[in-house]
């Protein structure tokens, strides 16, 4: 594997404090639950238009809290994931921006 990774310098990955998952339906709840089952983030926050989603991916431990405010959910984020449809991809940089 030859992708980019987060390694101190004892050569152990440095753990993301606080990742934001816009779109935690299957794709990025996918992604969330692979950065938490190797323990490289310590709070993934959701984002996403629907709260009964954002319920339910707290309840399946995919996500460890939401918000309904994109901006917020960025906020103080060490990394953030698009994982919505494309054409959402534009307004939600937007409202983002200010995060």
């Amino acid at each position: 594997y030859k992708g980019i990774c987060l390694m101190n310098k004892e050569g152990e990955f440095e753990k993301f404090d606080r990742v934001a998952v816009l779109g935690p339906g299957m794709i990025g709840a996918s992604f969330a639950r692979a950065l938490k089952a190797r323990g490289l983030v310590r709070h993934v926050v959701g984002y996403a238009r629907n709260e009964e989603v954002l319920r339910s991916s707290v309840e399946k431990g995919y996500i460890d809290s939401y918000d309904v405010d994109p901006a917020q959910a960025c906020r103080d984020a060490d990394l953030v994931m698009l994982a919505t449809p494309v054409d959402a991809f534009e307004p939600l940089v937007s409202a983002i921006s200010v995060a």
